[in-house]
């Protein structure tokens, strides 16, 4: 009798275990929150580090985040740019012409309101070098108020939408990756205009990678608004600098 009863038992035993496993498998794991979302979102952004990208104004190109930034931008009529590092240099159809013969353009004070950058219509691509890297945007972001919009497709990619709202001068501000004249050029900014609230909109795909994002109230751009599209996540990016003798630096022309 006793041997039938330890039969059953060892009968028993695997059917429970099952069942338990079973019962594990089937509890839904706890829903995380709109800001923990986006701090998952930090580190694969921050792995991938880099990206195809879309802007505002029809510019389309490649852009890297990590070790550094490089930047790769065509726009309307020709319009070209470069970020490398903390150069920018800019080649539109008629440069050689006003230049003699030498095609690219060095921007001297590329984040001012007014000069060169915005009469070729540089705002928007100034705007995304501003602030190029994606997991600093969302680590600041996620230090707001951050809310669920909803579920949408981005160019035929089905992503989530979240909405983060934040002091201005703390978003568009915080100094990672800037240099002592755009901090100050911020920091002028930001007390002409008063405070400010930035509004940062950002979609998610099943894989937390950021696929859109959409930020407003940077009082340091002509733009308010300012919309990136990252396609294509891992593209590398490896530019080459301009050569010398093809590059007109207004810092060191005369006249």
């Amino acid at each position: 009798m006793r041997t039938a009863r330890i039969a059953a038992a060892a009968l028993l035993l695997p059917l429970a275990v099952a069942l338990t496993a079973c019962g594990a498998s089937g509890t839904a794991a706890p829903e995380r929150s709109p800001k923990d979302t986006l701090k998952a979102a930090v580190a694969v952004m921050a792995q991938v580090g880099s990206a195809e990208v879309a802007l505002d104004g029809g510019w389309s190109g490649r852009a890297s985040w990590r070790p550094g930034v490089r930047l790769t931008l065509s726009g309307a009529a020709d319009t070209q740019l470069l970020a490398l590092g903390e150069g920018f240099y800019v080649r539109a159809a008629d440069t050689g012409a006003r230049t003699g013969g030498r095609v690219w353009e060095k921007l001297a004070g590329p984040f001012e309101s007014a000069g060169r950058g915005e009469a070729l219509g540089l705002g928007p691509a100034l705007a995304f070098s501003q602030r190029l890297d994606p997991a600093g945007a969302l680590e600041q972001a996620a230090r707001g108020t951050v809310t669920e919009v909803g579920r949408e497709s981005i160019d035929g990619v089905a992503a989530t939408h979240y909405r983060a709202v934040l002091d201005g001068a703390e978003y568009f501000a915080d100094g990672r990756g800037l240099n002592d004249e755009r901090r100050r050029a911020l920091a002028a900014a930001f007390r002409a205009s008063g405070p400010t609230t930035a509004t940062v909109d950002l979609w998610l795909n099943g894989a937390d990678q950021l696929v859109q994002k959409t930020e407003s109230g940077n009082p340091t751009v002509t733009d308010g608004t300012s919309t990136v599209r990252y396609a294509h996540l891992g593209t590398p990016v490896d530019l080459t600098p301009p050569s010398s003798v093809d590059v007109l630096d207004p810092m060191t022309a005369a006249g």
